[in-house]
Protein backbone atom coordinates (compact mmCIF):
# COMPACT_ATOMS: atom_id res chain seq x y z
CA UNK A 1 0.00 0.00 0.00
CA UNK A 2 0.94 3.96 -1.27
CA UNK A 3 -0.28 6.82 0.56
CA UNK A 4 -0.16 10.32 -0.83
CA UNK A 5 -1.41 12.74 2.09
CA UNK A 6 -0.82 16.66 2.94
CA UNK A 7 -2.04 15.45 6.56
CA UNK A 8 1.12 15.51 9.11
CA UNK A 9 -1.31 13.16 11.56
CA UNK A 10 -1.83 10.76 8.24
CA UNK A 11 2.47 10.91 7.98
CA UNK A 12 2.69 10.23 11.65
CA UNK A 13 0.50 7.46 11.71
CA UNK A 14 2.32 5.79 8.62
CA UNK A 15 5.63 6.37 10.08
CA UNK A 16 5.25 4.86 13.02
CA UNK A 17 3.77 1.43 10.40
CA UNK A 18 6.78 2.27 8.67
CA UNK A 19 3.86 2.34 5.57
CA UNK A 20 5.16 3.85 2.85
CA UNK A 21 4.26 7.45 2.15
CA UNK A 22 4.53 9.94 0.24
CA UNK A 23 4.35 13.47 1.49
CA UNK A 24 2.77 16.36 -0.31
CA UNK A 25 2.02 20.13 0.62
CA UNK A 26 -1.23 20.98 -0.87
CA UNK A 27 -4.47 18.72 -1.76
CA UNK A 28 -4.01 19.91 -5.43
CA UNK A 29 -0.21 18.13 -5.03
CA UNK A 30 -2.10 14.74 -3.72
CA UNK A 31 -4.72 14.46 -6.71
CA UNK A 32 -1.76 15.19 -9.47
CA UNK A 33 0.78 13.06 -7.86
CA UNK A 34 -2.05 10.32 -7.62
CA UNK A 35 -2.96 10.46 -11.01
CA UNK A 36 0.85 10.47 -12.16
CA UNK A 37 1.06 6.96 -10.20
CA UNK A 38 -2.41 5.82 -11.43
CA UNK A 39 -1.06 6.48 -15.13
CA UNK A 40 1.91 4.36 -13.85
CA UNK A 41 -0.77 1.45 -13.38
CA UNK A 42 -1.51 2.04 -10.13
CA UNK A 43 -5.10 1.78 -8.13
CA UNK A 44 -7.04 3.59 -6.04
CA UNK A 45 -8.20 2.17 -2.55
CA UNK A 46 -10.39 5.01 -1.92
CA UNK A 47 -12.22 7.67 -3.70
CA UNK A 48 -10.06 10.83 -3.99
CA UNK A 49 -13.23 12.81 -3.03
CA UNK A 50 -14.75 10.12 -0.29
CA UNK A 51 -16.02 12.90 1.84
CA UNK A 52 -19.07 15.05 1.31
CA UNK A 53 -16.89 17.64 2.53
CA UNK A 54 -16.01 20.12 -0.54
CA UNK A 55 -12.16 20.31 -2.31
CA UNK A 56 -12.28 23.52 -0.72
CA UNK A 57 -12.36 24.82 1.96
CA UNK A 58 -11.16 21.39 3.07
CA UNK A 59 -7.34 21.60 2.10
CA UNK A 60 -6.40 18.06 3.23
CA UNK A 61 -6.92 14.69 1.67
CA UNK A 62 -5.09 11.78 1.51
CA UNK A 63 -5.58 9.00 -1.27
CA UNK A 64 -4.36 4.85 -0.82
CA UNK A 65 -3.22 2.93 -4.06
CA UNK A 66 -1.96 -0.30 -4.52
CA UNK A 67 0.38 -0.89 -7.37
CA UNK A 68 -1.82 -2.84 -9.98
CA UNK A 69 -0.06 -4.87 -12.68
CA UNK A 70 -2.06 -2.64 -15.19
CA UNK A 71 -3.46 0.83 -15.75
CA UNK A 72 -7.14 0.99 -13.64
CA UNK A 73 -9.43 2.94 -16.31
CA UNK A 74 -12.23 3.09 -13.28
CA UNK A 75 -8.99 4.60 -11.22
CA UNK A 76 -8.06 6.75 -14.54
CA UNK A 77 -11.64 8.16 -14.19
CA UNK A 78 -12.23 8.48 -10.65
CA UNK A 79 -8.51 10.70 -10.01
CA UNK A 80 -9.46 12.51 -13.17
CA UNK A 81 -12.73 13.87 -12.35
CA UNK A 82 -11.72 14.42 -8.63
CA UNK A 83 -8.98 17.00 -10.25
CA UNK A 84 -11.10 18.77 -12.08
CA UNK A 85 -13.87 19.25 -8.89
CA UNK A 86 -10.62 20.35 -6.95
CA UNK A 87 -9.95 22.76 -9.91
CA UNK A 88 -12.89 24.24 -10.00
CA UNK A 89 -13.02 25.11 -6.38
CA UNK A 90 -9.70 26.13 -6.34
CA UNK A 91 -10.97 29.05 -8.33
CA UNK A 92 -12.98 30.35 -5.76
CA UNK A 93 -11.56 33.02 -3.47
CA UNK A 94 -10.54 31.24 -0.41
CA UNK A 95 -12.09 32.45 3.47
CA UNK A 96 -9.61 32.67 6.08
CA UNK A 97 -9.54 29.33 8.85
CA UNK A 98 -8.51 29.39 11.90
CA UNK A 99 -6.49 26.85 13.56
CA UNK A 100 -9.11 25.20 14.76
CA UNK A 101 -11.03 24.35 11.41
CA UNK A 102 -7.97 23.18 9.69
CA UNK A 103 -7.18 21.09 12.56
CA UNK A 104 -10.93 19.82 12.30
CA UNK A 105 -10.28 19.22 8.77
CA UNK A 106 -7.23 17.07 9.59
CA UNK A 107 -8.87 15.38 11.77
CA UNK A 108 -12.03 14.10 9.39
CA UNK A 109 -9.15 13.63 6.65
CA UNK A 110 -7.44 11.40 9.35
CA UNK A 111 -10.46 9.42 9.99
CA UNK A 112 -11.35 8.68 6.72
CA UNK A 113 -7.86 7.22 6.07
CA UNK A 114 -7.90 4.93 9.35
CA UNK A 115 -11.58 4.09 8.32
CA UNK A 116 -10.16 3.03 4.84
CA UNK A 117 -7.10 0.95 5.83
CA UNK A 118 -9.42 -1.58 8.86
Amino acid sequence: MLVITNNCMVEEHCYNRKITIIKVETLMEVLIKGRDLVHKNYNLLNHPLCTSIKPYPNLYKTILLEEGERVDFASVNLIENAIGVAKKFAEREMVALSNDVLKDYQLIDYGVFLETIK
